[in-house]
């Protein structure tokens, strides 16, 4: 009789694309980042739980600070689309309408769990990680 070869306790890589496995990434950073806060954080515990190496992290984004960056720009980009969306003053909606309809995409926005927990970490962490906050201020925030 022959033996069949042991099962492998490693995993099989699976390929995705690179903005696939970069918005796993993400994800996996915004569960960390809550869990520990910004600093506590490690490279490492993003790598598990996006299920990749330390390494597969690093050809994605040089650091954590610019993990936490890109984060930023994610979410906030998607905000900043949504309320846009809602502002078209062409004259054919009333003004009171278009300001209700950009209110509310507003509130809408801002009531997401990922937007809380993202705003809830730039509110903690903003002590720690000064010039990462300064540079998303001067880059996200003044646009608004």
């Amino acid at each position: 009789m022959s033996k069949s070869p042991a099962p492998s306790s490693r995993r099989k890589r699976v390929r995705l694309r690179p903005e696939i496995r970069s918005r796993l990434i993400l994800e996996a950073a915004m569960v960390e980042f809550g869990a520990r806060g910004f600093t506590a954080t490690r490279i490492e515990d993003i790598a598990a739980r996006a299920g990749l190496t330390k390494t597969g992290v690093y050809a994605h984004y040089a650091s954590k600070e610019a993990i936490f960056e890109a984060l930023l720009g994610h979410v906030l980009l998607q905000a900043k689309m949504d309320i846009t969306a809602a502002w078209h003053p062409d004259g054919t909606i009333a003004l009171a309408d278009m300001v209700d309809a950009y209110l509310d995409r507003l509130y809408r926005m801002v009531q997401e769990p990922v937007f809380v927990e993202l705003f809830r970490l730039l509110l903690a962490e903003s002590r720690r990680a000064p010039e990462l906050i300064r540079r998303w201020h001067e880059q996200v925030v003044q646009q608004y």
